[in-house]
């Protein structure tokens, strides 16, 4: 039987002695730097979908109401989510309001807008500037009404 052979760490060659120590220093930060942008892009997502259950029951409350559409859908969108017109942390919510006519049908378009901004401060860039990704969610409600 031959014996067996045992590779000591501290007797390895200088070369490979700092070796995991470098891969590491790369490595890290840059799990990290993935991990940090994985959950913002979840954070954005969750309220995504929350503010589009949300847009659907104001479309849903606006159907059957006579009301000013900016105002009903201002204040559903501060009830529901803490914020409208106005930034939450990252987060900024908005309604748009059009009113046409055409013949004897009026036409109310709401154009509903939720903005994530990641990495709102400058803090990547350096500069004054505002730097970062601005993640938008867009949803578009239109209403005719036949005045009949």
């Amino acid at each position: 039987m031959k014996p067996r052979q045992v590779k000591l760490r501290w007797l390895a060659p200088r070369s490979e002695k700092g070796q995991m120590t470098a891969e590491l220093a790369i490595v890290i930060p840059a799990v990290l730097l993935a991990l940090v942008i994985i959950v913002n892009i979840g954070m954005f997502m969750a309220e995504a979908a929350r503010f589009d259950r949300i847009v659907g029951e104001v479309a849903r409350i606006l159907a059957t109401s006579s009301q000013d559409p900016a105002q009903v859908a201002n204040q559903v969108l501060q009830e529901s989510l803490g914020y409208s017109g106005a930034s939450k942390g990252p987060f900024r919510a908005t309604v748009e309001v059009d009113k046409t006519s055409e013949l004897f049908m009026q036409k109310r378009t709401l154009r509903f807008k939720l903005e994530y901004q990641l990495f709102a401060s400058d803090f990547l860039a350096g500069t004054g500037e505002s730097a970062g990704v601005l993640l938008r969610n867009k949803t578009l409600v239109i209403f005719w009404n036949t005045g009949l």
